[in-house]
């Protein structure tokens, strides 16, 4: 969301807003719509970090197509694994 890869971390709630604000001015929306690998990835990010807050912030037209494997991937990182 930041738009720099080296550094894709966003720091509390205005960091999370001035993202937000940058991507929707620059990100055009358009598919295929797959979740699941972003999911996954954040996951194991927030997995290895102690003591830190992780927010995936999804924006998107609707038309996701990968559901069922973003279903599976969301149950499992609500689950913990």
């Amino acid at each position: 969301m930041t738009g720099d890869p080296s550094n894709p971390f966003c720091s509390g709630v205005p960091g999370i807003e001035a993202a937000y604000c940058k991507a929707i001015t620059s990100v055009q929306l358009w598919g295929p719509t797959n979740f699941a690998p972003i999911i996954n990835h954040v996951a194991a990010f927030a997995q290895a970090a102690e003591n830190q807050y992780y927010v995936l912030l999804i924006l998107t037209d609707g038309a996701i197509t990968d559901l069922n494997d973003t279903k599976m991937a969301i149950i499992k990182v609500q689950a913990g694994s």
